[in-house]
Formats: C-alpha cells, structure tokens, sequence
C-alpha cells in the first residue's frame, strides 16, 4: 500500500506498456497506476477502454510517422491512390492544379476543386483504425525552434497525418523526444499533470 506503479515506454516498449498499464489498473486498485509513453504506435480503437484512460499519458512528436499511423490508415491511403490511378480525369485534374506549386499559392477555384475531391475520395475511407491511447500530448515546432505541446483529442488522428519530414525516421528516436521535452521542461511548456487521488 502507498506505492505508485510507473510504466515508461517508447515505440512498441510504449504499446507494451500502455496495454499493461491498462490491465494492471484493475489488479493492483490499491497502488496508483501511471503509464508515460512515447512515440507509441497507434493501439486502440476509439470505443475501446485504452483510448480513455486517464493514467496514460501519450507523447507524439509532429512528423512521428509511427505514432500516428494505422493499418486502416494505410488501407485508406491505397484506396485514394488506387481512384487516382484508375480514374484518368482525376489524376489529370489533379496535376494541372497542384504539379509544381505550393498549396497556399492555389486559387480559390483550384482550392474548392481540391476540396471537393478530397471529400469525394473520403467516403471511401471506411477502414477501421487505430488511435494513440490515453491522454494525448502533440509536440509540434521544427528543429528544436519554437516547440510547443498541447494536448489534443483522439479526433486529430482519424486520418493520417502527412508532414514534409515524416520520411525522417529520425523523428520517432527517443533521444529526439527526450531532447524535445528537455527544452519543453526548460521553458516548463510541458503540460502534462497527474492527480494521484483518481
């Protein structure tokens, strides 16, 4: 009695020690249960008891590919490329308005054709997917400048998120999160508070 159970994690060790923590919840009630995780890959369904856990606390990194990442993403992803390679017009609308330029120098005409497309492709997006688990942390900022971390709800990660740098498998290093925290903790940006007394 008294004693305070932390898991830590990062990556698979991280889905390791969330669904552990999850679980041992329930067996150890007289013992505070708290899991830190980190670039954890996405283990729960949005209904599941993972997804609402209160003592876990999940930290992703902008441009993290794998912890915001599913099969039913990728599932959904091939579905979008896969209309695009079938359809000609599309595909061909597509390059005339996009092939060289920036997103924010689109006209408006071009803007809403973009729009209605993705809506389109969309309802074709019926894989189920997973989410990060527990209370979720998002560190955004490039390059160790200007970094911020907010927490954010599951919602943020119904579709994948694309980043220039998530080719950059760098991003998912833990020496990567704990040099990110570091200079959050140093600016004491870092907003993550646990009530021991739920």
């Amino acid at each position: 009695p008294g004693y305070r159970l932390v898991l830590t994690g990062h990556s698979m060790g991280g889905g390791a020690a969330a669904i552990l923590g999850s679980f041992w919840r329930n067996a150890f009630r007289d013992h505070n249960v708290v899991v830190y995780i980190f670039g954890c890959p996405c283990v729960s369904t949005l209904d599941s008891r993972l997804s609402r856990e209160d003592n876990i606390f999940s930290v992703m990194r902008e441009g993290d590919p794998f912890s915001t990442l599913s099969l039913g993403h990728v599932a959904d992803l091939s579905q979008a490329i896969a209309a695009l390679c079938e359809d000609e017009g599309m595909r061909g609308g597509a390059m005339k308005r996009l092939q060289f330029k920036n997103v924010r120098d689109l006209s408006r005409e071009d803007t809403d054709w973009c729009c209605t497309l993705l809506s389109n492709l969309r309802k074709n997006f019926t894989a189920q997917k997973f989410y990060p688990c527990g209370q979720l942390y998002y560190i955004s900022g490039a390059n160790f400048k200007n970094l911020d971390m907010k927490k954010v709800q599951h919602d943020k990660f119904g579709e994948m998120l694309v980043h220039k740098d998530m080719t950059d498998l760098s991003r998912h290093y833990f020496s990567n999160y704990e040099k990110a925290l570091l200079k959050l903790w140093g600016n004491r940006q870092v907003p993550i508070e646990y009530n021991s007394d739920t």
